[in-house]
């Protein structure tokens, strides 16, 4: 699969989906085997390559994005992905203005943030958000930055950037001595702006689910009941589901499965026995025969190959367009999140002894529970009495 910009494009290789195994790849390549080489990036999720116009591999951001995803523990390649496409406007934009990799200044890359800052989106005629922006300025400086270490791309930029992460380092060692040292300037971002989690009401979530078809339905439900994230629910296996003997033994109705969440973290997920059968009954009558490859995953797609995320958002898109709403599929695990949340603290009021915020850091798998305090305030600004509030100050301006 390729996404393209213009003169730059990064082509993305799932190694383990293209070849059966390293031989494939020497096989591929013309080359005679080398049984001395062992391969470094062929267990990877996901790698990109970098390709120009005529379609030939850029080498040196290349390296830097295989150097990246050796790096990262992402088991669905993601942070590759976001790499490379926050990458290729950059060397798109050094291309446009004739500015070499190896010329690029602080101040080359402090106009690119300030024109990307401002830029209007031609098809929707919206500006990028933050985030967006504060990632297409960060991953040029990481590329810029590795390329001075490695001395494979000395530039001013990466000068800068490896004089700055001297400074910062001897400024810590200063700090603890006790001495102060000057502030070293950084390349400037903009503030992220963190938005608050969205809740979807019951209504709006059962119009939802009424205009999805199957298996997509099913797999919608375990966002919302479990907090799973499209990755997630896309990669469950039949052996991560409960057996029927464990649903039976089951006193609370609760069952746990273990999952590899974000940051390749193994985790338990607790599930619903309910929804555990469902999905067993899915697998008996619906799920198509599976293709040799697919035959573990869970949800198939009609030539029974497992269903991609890509799909999964599609399907949900196309359900939102047609009830007219603006719901994310993202939405579905915000929901989980304020709901649990909400019931949690209830129950905390009522005297039982637990720490509700602690438990949903442990039901959405966070890694800490910083980002899970997010909820909080989503759950308070959703509560009853904000309701009434704004109920009451409408209607005193009527």
């Amino acid at each position: 699969m390729r996404r393209s910009t213009k003169r730059f494009a990064a082509e993305l290789i799932c190694p383990r989906k293209c070849f059966a195994d390293f031989s494939e790849v020497w096989q591929a390549a013309g080359l005679p085997r080398d049984e001395g080489l062992r391969p470094r990036l062929f267990e990877l999720p996901l790698i990109a390559v970098v390709l120009d116009s005529d379609g030939l591999p850029l080498w040196t951001p290349t390296f830097f994005l295989a150097d990246t995803a050796l790096a990262s523990r992402a088991v669905t390649g993601d942070t590759v992905r976001t790499y490379a496409e926050a990458l290729i406007p950059w060397l798109q934009y050094l291309a446009e203005r004739k500015i070499a990799l190896e010329c690029a200044t602080e101040e080359t890359i402090g106009v690119y943030r300030a024109d990307i800052s401002h830029l209007n989106r031609s098809q929707t005629n919206t500006r990028y958000a933050s985030a967006t922006v504060n990632q297409r300025i960060i991953v040029p400086a990481n590329f810029h930055f590795w390329g001075q270490r490695r001395g494979m791309m000395p530039s001013p930029l990466g000068e800068y950037l490896c004089e700055r992460e001297s400074l910062t380092r001897r400024s810590r060692v200063d700090s603890r001595r006790g001495f102060r040292s000057s502030k070293l300037p950084r390349i400037a971002a903009p503030r992220v702006i963190r938005r608050l989690p969205v809740a979807l009401s019951d209504t709006e979530i059962q119009r939802l689910f009424s205009a999805t078809p199957m298996p997509y339905r099913l797999m919608l439900r375990w966002c919302v009941a479990c907090g799973l994230r499209r990755f997630e629910v896309c990669g469950l296996r039949i052996s991560d589901l409960p057996t029927s003997e464990q649903i039976a033994n089951s006193n609370d109705g609760v069952l746990t499965i273990v999952l590899l969440r974000k940051g390749g973290r193994e985790v338990s997920v607790y599930v619903p026995a309910k929804l555990v059968t469902e999905t067993h009954w899915y697998i008996l009558t619906e799920r198509p025969a599976p293709a040799s490859s697919e035959q573990t995953f869970v949800f198939l797609n009609k030539t029974g190959r497992q269903v991609s995320r890509q799909i999964l958002t599609k399907t949900f898109r196309k359900s939102a367009d047609l009830l007219g709403s603006k719901a994310t599929l993202h939405h579905l695990r915000h929901t989980f999140a304020v709901a649990v949340l909400g019931i949690l603290t209830r129950h905390a009021d009522e005297g039982e002894d637990f720490n509700s915020l602690k438990v949903l850091q442990v039901l959405l798998g966070h890694a800490s529970i910083e980002t899970s305090e997010i909820y909080i305030q989503a759950a308070q600004t959703s509560s009853d009495a904000v309701i009434e509030a704004l109920d009451f100050l409408y209607g005193a301006s009527l």
